[in-house]
Parts: C-alpha cells; structure tokens; sequence
C-alpha cells in the first residue's frame, strides 16, 4: 500500500491545495466585487460632483453670454442714438448756417435801407427847405 498511500497523501494535499485556491479566488473575487463597486460609488459622486460643477459653469457661462448679449444691444442702441444725435446736430448746424446767411444777408439789406432812408430825410429836409423858402417868398408877395 505504499504507493497507494502516497497517492492518497497527495491528493489529500491536492484537495487542501484546491480547498484553499478555492477559498482564495472567492477572496479575490469577493474583493475584485468590492472594488468594483467602490469604483463605481466612486464615479457617481465623481459624475454628480462633475455634473453639478458642469451645471454651475454653463450657468455662469449662460448668464455671461446674457450679460454680453445685453451689452451688445445695448451698444448698438448707443450708437445708433449717438448716430441719430449726429445727424441731427449736423441738420442744425446746416440749418445754423443758413440763417446766419440770411441774416448777413438781411443786414446788408437793412443797412442800404438805412443808407436810402437816409438819403430820402436830406431830400425830404431840402424839400421842406425849399417849400419853407417858398412860403416865406408867397408871404412876402402879399
């Protein structure tokens, strides 16, 4: 019985051997399941912590994008105004020069006016100089 013995020694030893390889991989299975699932944890929090962060970003990004948008508009509002601001002083600095043209205009006018009523009262006063003198001389004859 000798080899007989050896042979059942060794298989005993097998068994044990598979016994605890058995014992070992249900460890390391067991182990490979739980890091798996830390994993997993791991990444929800991560992905709802990026997730917030990523939402939390957009909106700032969205509400400066408004922001620059408003700006914009706003912009162009202004210059559109200042546009119209311009051409409307512009029309009025025409129109400004206009009037001062006929205003030098109507004051050249009024002073040949000036100079033809002036020239009107001498004629006028020599007339009356002379009716005076004539009245004096239809006086004098009667």
């Amino acid at each position: 019985m000798g080899r007989l013995g050896t042979l059942e020694q060794e298989i005993n030893v097998l068994k044990t051997k598979r016994a605890n390889n058995s014992m070992a991989a249900a460890r390391a299975e067991e182990t490979a399941t739980m890091a798996r699932d830390k994993a997993n944890e791991a990444k929800q929090i991560l992905d709802g912590q990026l997730t917030d962060k990523f939402n939390e970003v957009q909106q700032r990004v969205d509400s400066k994008a408004k922001a620059v948008r408003d700006a914009k508009k706003k912009a162009e509002s202004l210059r559109d105004e200042a546009k119209e601001l311009l051409n409307d002083a512009r029309n009025k600095l025409q129109r400004l020069a206009e009037l001062e043209k006929n205003y030098e205009e109507n004051q050249r006018k009024l002073e040949g006016k000036v100079q033809q009523l002036d020239g009107l009262e001498d004629k006028m006063r020599s007339i009356l100089s002379d009716i005076n003198k004539q009245i004096q001389i239809y006086n004098t004859c009667q």
